[in-house]
């Protein structure tokens, strides 16, 4: 048996790496694929595993037998996907048996290595990493070549079906930055993280994972953080600190909400105690558990987190700090931030002594403690104006550095960073500003730019800020492509972006009008009363730059050759987002004429056809704090469904809770929720639970799923008797959820 099995490797050959679209071809019917663990496989191996099976489940409709094997006892006939980190028994014994060198020995931290070998008339494909997480990246890359992609909201599945093959490849992927991730801002902004629950950062950091990205970072006060709610009337009576006063959620935007109340679930709790400090502690306690469950699920991914914000005190402050997060929260790195008037000021000395001294305080205590986090800075600049590295100067070398780029992401990144060496550096590029946040933005071009001057200047570290976490989705690709990729040219992506996102028939023209728009979007929201992404009167605004709005044009008049349903639901959150674009730049023009209703319709209308996420009902805040006032409430465009923060994985004790919003121009009838376990052939049927207004929850208990890994989709019945489903493939394909589990499916 041993020679026999001698002379089936020896038949293997090498291949040649290929470049990073791999084209998948037929597969004969009669040779079947399995995917092969070890005895013995850790959790991120199985998922791994799951991973793939569920994916090229979606791909293909082939559900694949994952198989826990030996390397010497591997079937002899048909195609073998073999997963496992360079130091799991059957990818240590598998190379010795084909005379390669032991993976372990070539993969550097974070690696990964994707190998096929042929064999006759099958294919034997390795997908290992230095360790079990850089394998859940081999994994994911894997799956690219079935034309999958990801983002920080979702996941892009083509449409149709293809036929099972293995990839040819064989390469080694390493990563260019040793940090890569995201910073969702914490800053009283309804569009970002404030309004995020835990399924909420547990389903980003799931997708941070699959793009290969190993941080986030918060700036996030225990006491404070969360605590804004925006109100509507008539509940007025419930006013506190931290609220907002709206007099009208305009055009539908109520139906997005659960009640007149808009804010974080803990901070709906909190405000109902009776005194500030009651809410204070209530906060701090509630925050440092969420946080700690949380990064706990980030540690699954070896993603690092950081926590801090402008924090001062002297040593005994920082120790109870540290002692009270190291137990509950768990941090790899606690940042404490600079003023933001650095970025455009010169401060008197001594505040700048004051800040050299607390990040010294805080270095003292972290020894003290021996609490196992580090620190760094972070900040709008490197330093104030006048002296950009008086940190630099000042301050330890153990101490990381990280600052975001200047005048929100405007400016470059900071040449300064190449006079600071003997540390670790972290660059902070924009992904969007806050100043126009109402509005959509795209900034693949500066993306690309900022990676290579951080590169240039040494930085270790790139990291993009945000708030809304879709409608900046290719920015945000870019970055992490970035984070792997030494060089990514704007053409190349949005041509990559295009295709997978839309389909291929009209994709040379979609592609054509992003790469023309990107870094050239209208900016028509600015900051204004004290708030970001405000809307000014202008009554020339859209005589004066209506030409700049031709694109949504252009783009609306490809829209009959998308062909698909996914393709068409991702081409027309695009499309709707710019056309709500364009309805803001006539909404500055009609404010306060007898047009302002008309362009308000239109202007939600599209708004809330593009609605998936907190970013885009925030945005309906926004606009509805500063134009609500005798405003009409009523929602006049198509019936549409809001899922938010739909999961792809779920820990073994979880159950799979989901908020759908619908939204309807009469009353919705019901909610359907439809599951089965992965690939079985019969649904099973729930009827969500209504709640105020038109929010409906759906639960899912983790003893019904029973460790399965699942597929669901949602129908929704108009009040006109239409059906709407979630995704918008459904039933045909549906959304998937993968248990974290040991367990072999």
């Amino acid at each position: 048996m041993k020679m026999k099995l001698k002379k089936i490797f020896l038949l293997l050959f090498f291949v040649q790496a290929f470049g990073y679209n791999i084209p998948v071809q037929a597969q004969s019917k009669t040779n079947k694929t399995i995917i092969a663990l070890s005895k013995t496989p850790c959790l991120q191996e199985v998922y791994a595993a799951k991973e793939v099976r569920r994916y090229l489940y979606l791909r293909t409709g082939e559900l694949l037998s994952i198989q826990e094997l030996e390397a010497r006892k591997l079937p002899s006939s048909g195609n073998i996907i073999v997963i496992g980190s360079s130091t799991a028994p059957i990818i240590k014994d598998f190379p010795k048996s084909i005379k390669i060198q032991n993976p372990d020995l070539l993969l550097k931290p974070e690696e990964y290595w994707l190998k096929t070998f042929s064999q006759k008339d099958r294919k034997v494909l390795m997908v290992t990493g230095k360790d079990a997480v850089s394998t859940l990246y081999a994994a994911y890359k894997l799956m690219e070549s079935y034309g999958i992609r990801y983002t920080l909201a979702g996941d892009v599945i083509p449409d149709g079906k293809i036929s099972l093959d293995l990839p040819v490849i064989d390469k080694v992927f390493s990563p260019q930055f040793a940090v890569r991730g995201m910073l969702p801002y914490h800053s009283w902004n309804p569009e970002g993280p404030e309004n995020w629950n835990e399924d909420a950062y547990k389903s980003f950091l799931t997708q941070q994972v699959k793009m290969g990205l190993n941080f986030i970072g918060l700036i996030y006060d225990f006491e404070n953080s969360d605590r804004r709610t925006y109100v509507f009337p008539p509940e007025k009576q419930h006013w506190g600190a931290g609220d907002y006063f709206i007099d009208t959620p305009v055009c539908g935007a109520d139906q997005a909400m659960k009640s007149n109340l808009y804010g974080s679930d803990k901070w709906l709790e909190a405000r109902k105690l009776a005194t500030p400090e009651e809410q204070s502690a209530y906060m701090k306690q509630v925050n440092m558990k969420f946080m700690g469950e949380v990064f706990s699920f980030a540690h699954l991914f070896n993603i690092k987190c950081a926590i801090g914000a402008e924090n001062q005190g002297d040593q005994a402050y920082f120790e109870k700090l540290f002692n009270d997060i190291s137990k509950t929260v768990s941090p790899d790195f606690f940042w404490i931030s600079s003023p933001e008037t650095w970025s455009y000021s010169s401060p008197p000395q001594n505040t700048i002594d004051e800040l050299i001294s607390t990040y010294k305080t805080a270095i003292a205590a972290q020894k003290a403690t021996n609490v196992p986090f580090e620190i760094a800075s972070m900040g709008w600049s490197l330093g104030p104006q006048n002296d950009p590295l008086v940190l630099d100067r000042n301050l330890p070398k153990e101490l990381i550095m990280s600052t975001q780029n200047l005048n929100v992401g405007k400016g470059a990144v900071q040449p300064e960073w190449a006079q600071i060496t003997g540390r670790r550096k972290w660059d902070i590029p924009w992904m969007e500003d806050d100043f126009n946040l109402l509005s959509p933005q795209l900034w693949v071009k500066r993306t690309i730019q900022n990676a290579e001057d951080a590169k240039k200047y040494g930085c270790e570290g790139l990291i993009g800020v945000h708030w809304r976490t879709k409608t900046t989705t290719p920015q945000m690709m870019a970055l992490a492509d970035l984070g792997w990729n030494k060089q990514l040219d704007v053409k190349s992506f949005y041509d990559d972006f295009v295709q997978t996102n839309f389909g291929n028939e009209a994709a040379n023209e979609i592609s054509a009008i992003f790469q023309s728009i990107d870094s050239q979007v209208p900016e028509v929201s600015q900051w204004l009363d004290g708030w970001p992404g405000g809307l000014k009167k202008d009554s020339t605004y859209w005589t004066v730059n209506h030409e700049k709005f031709d694109f949504v044009n252009q783009l609306e008049n490809l829209r009959p050759r998308i062909r698909g349903k996914g393709n068409l639901e991702r081409f027309d959150y695009y499309l709707n987002q710019y056309k709500y674009l364009r309805g803001l730049a006539k909404l500055r023009t009609n404010m306060g004429t007898s047009k302002q209703a008309e362009s308000l319709h239109e202007t939600m209308n599209a708004l809330i056809q593009s609605a998936s996420t907190v970013g885009e009902i925030g945005n309906m805040v926004c606009i509805s704090r500063q134009l609500g006032k005798n405003a009409d409430a009523n929602y006049t465009g198509q019936p549409h469904l809001i899922l938010l923060t739909p999961r792809t994985s779920l820990l073994p004790d979880e159950d799979l809770k989901l908020d759908v919003f619908f939204i309807d121009n009469g009353n919705p009838q019901k909610v359907e929720f439809l599951w089965k376990p992965l690939g079985e052939n019969k649904f099973r049927k729930v009827e969500a639970q209504r709640q105020l207004r038109n929010h409906f929850t759906i639960k899912l208990a983790a003893k019904m799923i029973n460790g399965q890994d699942i597929e669901y989709y949602i129908k929704g019945i108009t009040a006109s008797n239409a059906e709407l489903y979630f995704p918008a493939t459904a039933p045909e394909r549906c959304q998937t959820v993968v248990k974290l589990t040991n367990e072999i499916p």
